[in-house]
């Protein structure tokens, strides 16, 4: 029986999860901007969070490793939260923080959209606050973002990482809290 939060050992891929890693390929190769011609689950992980993450090594060939990050959510969906990739046969599954990003290295984050924008314009009244600095350019260039809780089924908790371009070639990185009530809460700011 799976521990609520717990991560299960790491196990031969199963039919069932060989068919998770297929079900998300072309999402994958959305992401990584590269189409496999060898797309092989061959290991994965477990933890049970709102649904079920399954962390998954994928052998793409010539010796070469990717390893998904695929959220069953309580809609009974499958969603491709992240792809690590410069993975070796001989790595260990260990999880990784994703939605929706690629992760090589230190980038941890995807080019930010139109919704990451709109949020990043709704706390910069407070950014500027706490700075006490007035930005006249404030254009969000990267993010990340977590899901932290969901209230009833329906009401998400969402904290982004947002990264912030400040003009003259500064960044600030935004810490936002998206409430179950669907509000934006800034949680930090750091010069980066």
């Amino acid at each position: 029986m799976a521990c609520a939060g717990c991560l299960s050992p790491q196990r031969t891929a199963t039919e069932v999860v060989d068919a998770i890693a297929i079900g998300v390929r072309p999402e994958v190769a959305k992401q990584i901007g590269e189409k496999y011609k060898r797309y092989f689950a061959v290991s994965f992980r477990s933890q049970v969070v709102a649904g079920i993450l399954y962390y998954i090594k994928i052998d793409v060939g010539d010796g070469n490793y990717i390893i998904i990050r695929v959220w069953w959510n309580v809609e009974q969906r499958f969603l491709l939260e992240g792809v690590k990739t410069n993975v070796k046969e001989s790595d260990p599954i260990e999880p990784f923080d994703s939605n929706n990003f690629l992760q090589d290295g230190d980038s941890t984050f995807l080019p930010a959209t139109e919704r990451i924008q709109e949020i990043a314009n709704i706390v910069k009244p407070e950014v500027e606050k706490r700075t006490h600095k007035v930005f006249n350019k404030f254009v969000a260039v990267s993010y990340s973002e977590l899901l932290v809780g969901i209230v009833r089924v329906v009401n998400e908790i969402i904290m982004f990482d947002i990264k912030v371009d400040v003009g003259d070639g500064r960044y600030i990185l935004t810490t936002v809290l998206k409430t179950f009530q669907n509000n934006y809460v800034l949680q930090d700011v750091k010069n980066i």
